[in-house]
């Protein structure tokens, strides 16, 4: 087994290394030179498909260049699975969680695993096998390392359920969890809960922190309940633009995210913000493949 790096910065795995080069032309269009002989040999391409969208690119090259030079099988290692999000029909609208499993299947990739995607739709919409990783024993394991104590656990949305269930069960041993339902009416997004009791303090487990406006929404909720201590476990770390900041004044103190996508520079020394690696969940999962 080989592991190649595609669109790196995600840190390196503990596997074998083959190696390859990616450059560009001065046109801009990008070449792949394998240096490593992958006849008949399993490869595993690891990188974040995350905009920019050259990124993709680059993985789609580097696995299309393994299968066409005699890798037997090439799995895609895409720790966070951008456009996971758009994986329903819409009108006049692109679906292109279908799409980018279609080219990763026309390029030859045997199989694409992924930490925590969106919804279980993704798996339905790619042509080749989906795997999705739960990180739920990785937090809870790092959460009892930092002495948390016990909490509600609460998903933001419906969608997340089954997310907020796996992490409260890796956590507390039981999947008793509180349940809020959102409503989008024009562009104000409102949460409002649906069942469970709520204790003063609580953590909310969600796929992703991108502008913040579900987390943000659903701490308002919880504040306006009487909720003191708000911590956040997300998967995958965006943080776009600065509308989410408003969390740290909804008795948000601490958000837990692991390391799928490259933490902003400004964010690197926030003490409120704790990076937890999601290698050993990866590794795990390869070798149990091969």
């Amino acid at each position: 087994m080989f592991t190649f790096y595609g669109t790196t910065p995600y840190p390196h795995l503990s596997l074998p290394k083959g190696n390859a080069t990616v450059h560009r032309y001065q046109n801009g269009e990008l070449h792949v030179t394998l240096i490593t002989d992958v006849t008949r040999e399993t490869c595993v391409v690891v990188g974040t498909i995350a905009p920019p969208d050259a990124n993709l690119l680059q993985m789609l090259a580097l696995t299309h260049t393994l299968k066409l030079h005699g890798a037997s099988s090439v799995t895609a290692v895409l720790p966070y699975l951008a456009y996971a999000r758009h994986d329903r029909i819409m009108p006049a609208e692109s679906m292109l969680t279908e799409l980018v499993g279609k080219l990763f299947f026309a390029a030859g990739c045997t199989r694409v695993v992924c930490i925590d995607a969106h919804s279980q739709l993704d798996a339905t919409l790619f042509p080749l096998p989906l795997s999705s990783l739960s990180p739920a024993t990785l937090f809870a394991e790092v959460m009892h390392r930092d002495g948390i104590t016990a909490h509600t656990i609460v998903s933001p949305d419906a969608g997340g359920v089954q997310r907020a269930k796996d992490f409260a069960r890796a956590y507390m041993g039981r999947d008793e969890i509180v349940c809020f339902s959102k409503k989008r009416e024009g562009d104000t997004l409102r949460v409002e809960r649906r069942e469970g009791t709520l204790s003063h303090e609580v953590i909310i487990v969600d796929d992703m922190l991108d502008t913040g406006r579900t987390l943000v929404a659903c701490s308002q909720e919880l504040k306006a309940h009487g909720v003191t201590s708000i911590i956040i476990v997300i998967s995958h770390g965006l943080f776009t633009d600065d509308a989410w900041h408003v969390l740290w004044q909804l008795n948000v103190h601490r958000i837990y995210v692991l390391d799928t996508v490259p933490l902003k520079p400004s964010l690197a020394n926030d003490p409120r913000i704790t990076v937890v690696p999601a290698a050993s969940l990866l590794e795990t999962y390869i070798h149990a493949e091969k």
